[in-house]
């Protein structure tokens, strides 16, 4: 199983990009997808290290197609906007990641597949900054932040790899349709009871139609949701439905997703 960074506040964010042990790459708002190439077959996994399946994306088979076959490889990476972006080579999991990283934006040069495009990833001070300020300004989701002299590790506590949202999201159990076109939200406590969070309306026909059936059905429902704030008892506000989501699980769905006070904003004068 792949496992998502840990999300970082603002006081993070600065010593890591003063840091240059710390990268900062661009965020795809995007699905996690590992492609594995052995004896010249290529397959593809969801994070949850699922043989990518019906609930794919349309185009992720055409994309596999693409790939080379003559080489073996294990590239981690996300499909945005039907093209996809690797960010690491795990065929050496114990090099550093600086190692990987390179081998990664080689194998995508000497392939020259149009869908298949290389990571954008700033590592001196000052383009860190102007990277994270662009960012910003083009309201994109988020940076991610990548420690590159670590091998590759797993886990919110590993220290090899986190996340700065500009625009929070989080993945909720649905716990049934609230009304026509809503759900009620839930996410896991530490006590592991499901606590309701709000509900969130589902703008699009066939978003309804995919949760209604998969709620008349067995089994978990969880979905990404984007939100504004948390209320002081925590109600998420601003809630937005973004999609219903496969490669998770009910208990990956915790409180501790929620950021009470983070704004996602640095000082102007700090960026500069």
């Amino acid at each position: 199983m792949t496992l998502d960074p840990k999300t970082i506040d603002d006081q993070r964010l600065d010593e890591l990009l003063t840091d240059p042990d710390w990268c900062v790459q661009q965020k795809y708002d995007g699905i996690r997808c590992i492609v594995v190439c052995k004896d010249g077959a290529v397959q593809s996994f969801n994070k949850r290290g699922e043989v990518a399946g019906e609930h794919s994306p349309a185009n992720l088979h055409e994309l596999v197609a693409e790939f080379p076959t003559d080489e073996a490889y294990i590239l981690d990476g996300e499909l945005a906007w039907g093209r996809y972006y690797p960010f690491d080579e795990l065929t050496h999991p114990e090099q550093p990641y600086l190692q990987r990283l390179t081998q990664t934006l080689d194998m995508v040069d000497r392939w020259k597949q149009p869908h298949i495009r290389r990571v954008r990833c700033w590592r001196t001070e000052r383009s860190k900054r102007a990277a994270f300020a662009r960012a910003k300004e083009q309201q994109i989701e988020g940076v991610i932040l990548r420690r590159l002299s670590a091998p590759h590790a797993e886990g919110s506590h590993a220290d090899v790899a986190v996340r700065y949202k500009f625009r929070k999201r989080v993945d909720v159990i649905i716990d049934g349709m609230a009304r026509t076109r809503s759900i009620r939200a839930g996410l896991v406590d530490a006590d592991g009871c499901l606590t309701h969070v709000g509900n969130v309306g589902i703008p699009r026909m066939s978003d309804l139609r995919t949760v209604k059936a998969a709620v008349a059905g067995e089994g978990d429902v969880v979905a990404e949701i984007e939100y504004g704030s948390v209320t002081a008892n925590g109600k998420l506000q601003e809630a937005r439905f973004i999609r219903a989501r496969d490669d998770k699980k009910a208990a990956e769905c915790t409180i501790d997703q929620m950021v009470f006070n983070h704004e996602g904003e640095l000082d102007a004068q700090a960026i500069l």
